[in-house]
């Protein structure tokens, strides 16, 4: 008795113990329990009741505490040394024995007849096979290798009977693949009465080897047809998956051992690369066997059943830990799925190459048959695994893949760029229909294709073609509007990666067509148009992600603005203030949809890029299309918007902005050149337009509490152009007074509108006055203007005293 066995005896006995011990529990707790006081039948009442008589019921009996039954102990794991051991030196042995087996068979052909020779091999067997026999109650694994090397031999010395030259008794490849499969169903037999994938695995696996070691011919391919074939049974029968999966590995393998006869790299290249050289009989002969080793392997995958009983007395250790007694285990369906696969790879790959040698110009032929065989295939799958779906849409997924490359093969040009974008759009209407996620990547592989082979003929477009592009385009935004609706509603903000690929290639490739289409000078209003068409695209299908794929033309369109600007050929002014109007307009939808959400936070952040590009090209626009001498006056009226946007939308982003303009407005026109200042009525119109717009946007902001800073910022900025601007409009003896009006009219506006920071800078202004005077004029101008300077500023100093000292209590009040 093997040591699995008494382990197994050992949980046996222990799992009776515990039923015994627990039917005792219960029979002790019956026997603790009180008994229930007799019914007594009523009685006439005594002349004299005697008192009651209280007793105390008996002690509650506490059961035994009986103590756990030990714990099992694990089985023992086995060591490297053992399993090396015991396991895999069996299997190599045999393995150096048939092929040393195979060196003596050539060595003694010279020595021996032919009958003798193959006496000889199944002599051998024999031994093999007693001794594996003998040996199976003491070393059981032993002995199965023992026994799969016998049966194994026997198939090589059968097979050598007819293929080997030197061991040729048998004339007929009929009566040698006849033979053949007796000694097959022989190993089959005996693998299944023993139910022991060791025997038919090893078998199988050694009769591939002797095979392949003896030279791979016509022969062969048949009698590995014939191991195929059992490969499927045992797999039908007992769901020996390994044993399959191991079948269609050394099938395709020897097939091709037996084209790939190569000596170097030269023999491999002309196996990839040359084509057209292969006969028709060559042809033939291949794709026969090919056809032979997929049919063989796809039905048997296909019609296997989940379940199969199987009687419980069998000789194998490891079959019987495997799988529980009494039935075998249900094949998965990723078993399954893996062994179709493997097999409809093998099968695609080499006969794609066998068409490619022998009939290049037809791939297409081969790729749509196979591609409709496996949709059939995945049609016929539907009612026998409906509860399963995952096969059924394996081979469909399959078959799309394969006929998208039929698709590729057959197609040339514009035609091929219209397919694959139809092809895309219907496997995503399948993919909707059968509800899986998978054959929707099909569909969107089908459309990359498109695109990528599109792009790659760019220098080669014509009329045709460009239409053909714009087409691909209408249909990738169709496909982006299908996945916005398959996919589940993701969350308000967040993207469908999916929907989004589709828009961005669409609007790509729509791009490319425009760009080849158009003229150098048209391509600003392509740019801008661009984003706009297919931001209304997106509104139509509802789809947000190809409203945010609008954005790339938007993203190209600045790009080419800035390289003009860098370039000196600035792009002409009303594309310009398209282009600026389109990304304003694109920013107030983002941040009005985030604001309908409640996320305030989110909306500032989403408007800020645009309000930032769309403010840097304003700002660009001015200074190459705005005369210098109104330049301020400009400034200042987009100043003036953007606080009235801020004040409106209540969002810091815009006054951010608004102060970033002004201060470059202001810094231009302080370091302007001195014929800025030339004509007296237009820069006197200039400074006081611009000046009233800067006044009129700080009042605007100082009525809302988070734009407070930015008034203060343009008080500033309305004193310093002031001054400069009277520096330079009025200058010579006259400045001095300018200077001291200008603090006085700031001054009288601050005491109006009880504003401290425009009496801050009326006093400012004041200061620069008084120290002109003292600095220049006392020494410089002539004693009229002096005195008039000096008068001028007196009174309107005193003016400002009493102007203090009247509302002294009301100043102390504001502040």
């Amino acid at each position: 008795m093997s040591d699995e066995q008494e382990l197994q005896q050992l949980r046996e006995e222990v799992q009776q113990l515990r039923q015994r011990l627990d039917e005792v529990n219960r029979k002790l707790e019956r026997l603790a329990q009180p008994p229930a006081p007799p019914i007594v039948p009523p009685s006439a009442p005594p002349l004299s009741t005697p008192p009651p008589v209280v007793t105390q019921p008996p002690p509650p009996t506490t059961p035994p505490v009986i103590p756990p039954p030990p714990p099992i102990p694990a089985a023992p794991r086995e060591s490297f040394e053992v399993r090396l051991g015991t396991y895999w030196l069996p299997r190599i042995g045999i393995a150096v024995l048939l092929t040393g087996m195979v060196f003596f068979a050539a060595y003694i052909t010279p020595r021996l007849t032919v009958p003798h020779k193959v006496a000889l091999g199944y002599l051998s067997c024999l031994v093999l096979g007693v001794l594996g026999l003998l040996l199976e109650k003491k070393t059981p694994q032993f002995a199965r290798v023992l026994l799969g090397g016998s049966m194994a031999l026997t198939y090589f010395v059968t097979y050598a009977a007819h293929f080997v030259d030197a061991f040729r008794v048998i004339q007929s490849p009929t009566v040698a693949l006849t033979m053949l499969s007796v000694v097959v169903l022989f190993i089959v037999g005996v693998a299944q009465e023993r139910r022991s994938p060791t025997l038919g695995g090893m078998a199988l696996f050694f009769g591939y080897y002797t095979s392949v070691v003896s030279g791979v011919a016509t022969f062969t391919l048949a009698a590995n047809g014939v191991l195929a074939v059992a490969a499927v049974f045992f797999l039908a029968r007992n769901r020996w998956v390994t044993i399959s999966y191991g079948a269609v590995l050394a099938t395709y393998l020897t097939y091709m051992i037996w084209v790939w006869k190569f000596a170097g790299w030269g023999d491999i290249r002309h196996l990839l690369f040359d084509s057209g050289y292969l006969g028709a009989e060559d042809f033939r002969l291949r794709a026969a066997f090919l056809s032979l080793y997929w049919l063989v392997f796809t039905v048997g995958g296909l019609m296997i059943r989940g379940r199969a009983s199987l009687p419980a007395s069998h000789d194998d250790a490891a079959w019987q830990e495997a799988r529980p007694p009494g039935e075998l285990e249900r094949l998965e369906p990723a078993e399954r799925n893996g062994l179709l696969t493997l097999n409809n790879v093998f099968f695609f790959i080499l006969f794609t190459l066998l068409m490619r040698h022998a009939y290049p110009d037809r791939q297409w032929a081969f790729q749509f048959c196979f591609g409709g065989a496996l949709l059939m295939a995945s049609a016929l799958t539907y009612q026998r695994f409906a509860p399963e779906s995952s096969i059924m849409d394996a081979l469909f997924l399959q078959g799309l893949a394969v006929a998208t490359l039929g698709v590729i093969s057959y197609f040339k040009g514009v035609r091929l760029v219209a397919a694959l974008a139809l092809e895309s759009a219907f496997v995503l209407v399948l993919a909707r229909w059968m509800q899986s996620r998978w054959i929707a990547w099909i569909g969107r592989a089908a459309f990359a294709a498109a695109a990528c082979y599109a792009w790659g003929q760019y220098n080669d477009w014509d009329t045709p073609m460009r239409y053909g592009v714009w087409f691909a385009g209408a249909v990738g935004f169709v496909c982006a509007g299908m996945e916005n609706r398959t996919t589940r509603q993701l969350p308000a903000g967040e993207v469908g990666t999916a929907s989004l690929y589709f828009a961005v290639v669409a609007t790509a490739l729509a791009m490319t067509a425009a760009r080849d289409q158009f003229e150098t000078s048209q391509m600003p209003w392509v740019w801008t148009l661009g984003a706009v068409a297919v931001a209304i695209v997106g509104g139509a299908l509802r789809t947000r992600e190809i409203l945010w794929a609008a954005h790339l033309p938007l993203a190209w369109g600045y790009g080419a603005f800035g390289s003009g600007q860098l370039s000196d050929n600035e792009w002409a002014l009303t594309p310009s203030l398209a282009l600026i109007a389109v990304t304003f307009a694109f920013g107030i939808v983002v941040w009005g949809r985030a604001r309908a959400r409640g996320d305030d936070a989110q909306a500032t952040n989403l408007l800020a890029p645009y309000a930032f590009f769309a403010t840097l090209a304003v700002i660009f626009v001015t200074l190459d299309y705005a005369p210098e001498r109104w330049r301020l006056t400009a400034f200042a009226a987009e100043t003036l918007t953007l606080v009235i946007a801020a004040a409106l939308a209540n969002e810091r982003t815009f006054s951010y902005l608004a102060f970033a303009t002004v201060f470059i407005g202001a810094f231009g026109y302080v370091t302007a050149r001195r014929s800025l200042f030339a004509g007296a009525s237009v820069a006197w119109s200039n400074f006081l337009v611009a000046t009233l717009l800067l006044i009129v946007g700080e009042r605007i902001s100082h009525r809302r509490s988070p734009l407070r800073k930015l008034s203060v910022w343009m008080v500033v900025v309305v004193t310093v152009v002031a001054l400069y601007a009277l520096r330079r409009l009025v200058g010579g003896a006259y400045l001095t007074v300018s200077w001291a009006v200008l603090g006085f009219v700031l001054l009288a506006f601050g005491f109006a509108i009880r504003e401290r920071f425009y009496r801050v800078g009326g006093l400012v202004s004041l200061g620069f006055s008084l120290a002109r005077a003292i600095l220049h004029d006392m020494a410089r101008v002539e004693t009229v203007y002096r005195i008039l300077s000096f008068i001028g500023l007196g009174v309107i100093l005193l003016v400002l005293a009493f102007l203090y000292a009247r509302n002294r209590e009301k100043i102390a009040k504001w502040l």
